[in-house]
């Protein structure tokens, strides 16, 4: 039979390793606790839905607003003009993707002009800021391992949209 040399020797185990032991299980609950804290709050935190993308968007590098709002199982831009609802000029779709929200579509500024071909993602900031982040290229289809991009935009979310869109483009 195997016995420890405390035992062996007739002795009680030395007071340190039982305090030692309750000491340690005393840290394991007390970083069971913590972590189901943490993931309690990563849990409830709110994910982001294609649902969010609805409002008025504020370009921050150009001059460009636009109310977005579904329209025919899309979601469309409406151009806005020193607070008069313009054209449609945007159509996206939803693009599934488990790492984000993200949407592919066209958009069209000016009529003589080639439409872009967009993809916008949603984003929250670190400092709570909604924002849709849209990058695009003139073409037929959008082309993600592209180094620059003719239309670049960070939008920010203003409020609801006010502008009904229609279901075609410009």
């Amino acid at each position: 039979m195997t016995t420890s040399s405390n035992c062996a020797a007739g002795r009680e185990p030395h007071r340190s390793a039982k305090s030692m032991s309750g000491a340690f299980r005393t840290l394991l609950l007390g970083s069971a606790i913590i972590g189901s804290l943490c993931v309690g709050a990563v849990a409830t935190e709110t994910r982001l839905t294609e649902k969010d993308l609805a409002g008025r968007w504020n370009a921050q590098n150009r001059a460009l607003i636009l109310d977005i709002a579904p329209c025919g199982g899309r979601w469309c831009g409406v151009q806005v003009t020193d607070d008069t609802c313009g054209a449609t000029v945007m159509q996206l779709d939803l693009v599934p993707d488990e790492h984000g929200v993200h949407f592919t579509g066209r958009l069209e500024l000016a009529a003589p002009t080639q439409p872009y071909v967009v993809r916008a993602s949603l984003v929250r900031l670190p400092d709570g800021t909604l924002t849709v982040h849209m990058v695009g290229s003139t073409g037929p289809d959008f082309d993600p391992f592209r180094r620059t991009f003719p239309f670049s935009a960070m939008m920010v979310r203003l409020g609801e949209p006010a502008c009904a869109p229609s279901p075609k483009t410009s």
